[in-house]
Order: structure tokens, then C-alpha cells, then sequence
């Protein structure tokens, strides 16, 4: 694997650069104002449409807006910053065998009540709340099962999803 070297942005400090930072932390800003809104005890229609300016359009305008005043590099730098926070550290380490198969089990056994829901409805509660409790129950089981399988596990599944349009067998011909 080729390791990518991320070389140090220079940034021009200047009126574009602070008015641009400045429309970034509106965009992530104005959507907490829409909770605010309701209590202003404007009518309705005024009341929907500022929340929705505030949650929908105001913060992809202003990202829109700061990308643009950040120019090329100032967005290279913030995205590099941002991606190296998100950079693995360290190679995963490895999970025992008991909690490997605990893992598994826990994944396999969390999709059971989606299934009877499906297919055998009828078992399920049929009061709406005690179903939902039970299929978002299921769905956390089954995000949790993937901490509990560990890192190596999260590699192997995402590998599944890369095509690298080669298999073991032509490469060993090569």
C-alpha cells in the first residue's frame, strides 16, 4: 500500500480567510437556533419556514459560502485536518476466540426479530410501542455486536465492499 504524504498547507490570514471560518461555525451553528424558534410565538407559517431555513438551507448556504471564501487551500488544509482525526492510530488488535463467536452470536441472534416480523407477524406483540421497543432493540443489538467483534472484524467487512477486480487464483499465475 502506498501511504498518501500529506504535505503542510500555507494560509493567507486575511478578511476571506476569517469571514469564511466564520461561515463554517454558522453552518453547524444555525441549525440549534431552529430549537429556539417555537418559543418566539411567531405564527405557524413564519415559525416552519424559519426552521426550515435554519436546518436545511442556511447551513449547506453558508458551508457553500465558506468553502468559497477559504479558497483551494484553506479547504485542502481543514479537510486534511479533518481526516487526520479520523486516521486509525494503530493496527487493530486482535479479539479473543470467545468474543469473536460471542460477537457473532449476538450479530446472527439480532436479526431474529426482524425476520418474525416480516415473515411471522403474528408472534410479535401486536401493540405498536412493544414491537418498535423490540425491532430498534434489535437494530442497537446488532450496531453494539460490531464493537464486541472488534477492529480486525470491521477490516474484514470492509473488504467486502472494495472490488479490486483481482482474485487469489490470477495472482498466483502471475
Amino acid at each position: 500500500m502506498k501511504k498518501k504524504v500529506i504535505k503542510e498547507i500555507k494560509l493567507k490570514k486575511d478578511w476571506k480567510f476569517y469571514t469564511g471560518i466564520v461561515c463554517l461555525g454558522l453552518s453547524f451553528f444555525l441549525p440549534l437556533l431552529g430549537f429556539v424558534v417555537p418559543f418566539l410565538k411567531l405564527p405557524t407559517t413564519i415559525t416552519v419556514g424559519v426552521i426550515t431555513f435554519l436546518t436545511i438551507g442556511g447551513p449547506e448556504a453558508m458551508i457553500l459560502a465558506g468553502s468559497v471564501l477559504l479558497g483551494k487551500d484553506g479547504f485542502r488544509y481543514y479537510r486534511n485536518k479533518i481526516f487526520l482525526l479520523f486516521k486509525r492510530k494503530s493496527k487493530p488488535k486482535p479479539v479473543s476466540k470467545i468474543r469473536y463467536y460471542t460477537g457473532l452470536t449476538i450479530m446472527i441472534s439480532s436479526v431474529i426479530p426482524l425476520y418474525l416480523n416480516a415473515y411471522f407477524s403474528e408472534i410479535m406483540p401486536q401493540q405498536e410501542y412493544s414491537k418498535n421497543a423490540i425491532l430498534i432493540s434489535a437494530d442497537l443489538i446488532f450496531v453494539i455486536s460490531f464493537f464486541i467483534l472488534g477492529g480486525e472484524f470491521w477490516e474484514k467487512y470492509k473488504k467486502l465492499f472494495i472490488c479490486d477486480g483481482n482474485n487469489n487464483k490470477t495472482k498466483e499465475k502471475n
